[in-house]
């Protein structure tokens, strides 16, 4: 086999495995494979495209959905090979015009064009086609040596499409969660075992960008700006993630890390992480730490801000809120306010049908213990 076709089949193939990681790979390797189909080794390294240039699709559906891609308009011999798909071997390209003619049917692309097409079997009764389309002169194939490398790598890619579609929930997950964290005025910021920042949300990114007494050093790993608070930190970290403490549970041992004369030190409460934690592409894991990074300077948000922010009230209706969460009743407001008592009830009924409340007593239930405490 061509060392050069080979040594391009072997980046596809970790380009694949990269994709599990990082999604967008998943293009890249697409983008290889398609060139794979019909360049030779000085087109691979410039990356310039001929005329008769290989177009690539792929796109995954459920076995019985007739509904129509847009890839099915842009390649039509997709759907006839879809209806000859019976008679087509799993991960194996296929010449659709030859497989037209070995049963009775015309091909949608006109002479002179090369159309193979493979598709991959995947859980939940969906399917992955892959294929590749071209203009070629009379004659002229996609080399066997080529075609061959890239039937080899389609197993691959199979595999690689269905970890990412098996991933995709728990990732999106993930990010509804950091999302919620970067809602929160304290810092978050959860670390490994070495102290290796995982992620952190906007509050603790904001400590760490200030540096005057929590960073993150030049390999990733959280620092304070003395040597024994950031051995202090370090050795806190790994003390919970090996503790007897509960994952999410929260130690009542503060550590407090200076900031310099006349200033507030940082307050930093650790939760320990273990659950599905033990092993990673990177080697063993013992757990993460959940680190959480209170800053007594920053003041907390106001809560009719945070009432107005979480469901879309007016300033008057998130004070209404609050009054209502501290036990005042409407006559109270009303004659607090001056406004009168016609005018307060009315607004109730607009809160009320903006929080999905009905009475007073679930609109302070809200208050306290709903989303609103968990982002005040």
């Amino acid at each position: 086999m061509n060392s050069a076709h080979l040594e391009q089949g072997l980046h596809i193939t970790r380009l694949l495995l990269e994709a599990v990681d990082d999604p967008e790979r998943l293009r890249t390797a697409l983008h290889a494979m398609t060139l794979l189909a019909d360049a030779d080794a000085g087109l691979l390294a410039s990356a310039r495209r001929g005329e008769n240039a290989v177009h690539g699709f792929v796109v995954t559906t459920a076995r019985d959905d007739w509904s129509g891609a847009r890839e099915q308009v842009a390649f039509p011999d997709l759907a006839l090979y879809r209806r000859l798909e019976a008679h087509a071997v799993p991960e194996r390209l296929h010449d659709v015009r030859s497989l037209a003619d070995e049963h009775g049917s015309t091909p949608a692309l006109p002479e002179g064009t090369e159309c193979l097409i493979a598709h991959l079997e995947a859980d939940g009764g969906m399917v992955t086609y892959v294929g590749f389309v071209r203009r070629a002169p009379a004659g002229s194939r996609i080399e066997a040596t080529r075609r061959a490398l890239l039937e080899g790598l389609l197993s691959h890619l199979g595999r690689t499409l269905a970890i990412t579609r098996r991933l995709e929930p728990v990732r999106a997950i993930g990010v509804a969660a950091m999302h919620r964290f970067d809602r929160y005025a304290i810092g978050v910021a959860i670390v490994d075992e070495h102290g290796v920042l995982q992620y952190s949300n906007d509050a603790a990114r904001a400590l760490f960008a200030a540096a005057d007494a929590l960073h993150i050093d030049g390999e990733g790993r959280i620092g304070a700006h003395d040597e024994d608070s950031g051995t202090a930190l370090l050795h806190a970290i790994r003390t919970h993630i090996s503790s007897d403490l509960s994952d999410g549970d929260v130690a009542r041992e503060l550590l407090h890390i200076g900031r310099g004369a006349g200033r507030e030190p940082l307050a930093v409460a650790i939760s320990p992480y273990r659950s599905s934690v033990g092993t990673s592409l990177h080697g063993p894991l013992a757990g993460l730490a959940v680190v959480f990074i209170h800053n007594a300077e920053q003041p907390l948000a106001r809560v009719t801000d945070v009432i107005g922010k979480v469901y879309g009230l007016s300033d008057q209706e998130a004070e209404l809120v609050e009054a209502i969460a501290a036990g005042d009743s409407p006559e109270d407001i009303a004659r607090a306010a001056g406004r009168s008592i016609i005018a307060v009830r009315s607004q109730l009924k607009r809160v009320f049908r903006k929080t999905g409340t009905t009475k007073q007593a679930e609109l302070m239930k809200l208050v306290l213990s709903g989303p609103i405490a968990m982002v005040r």
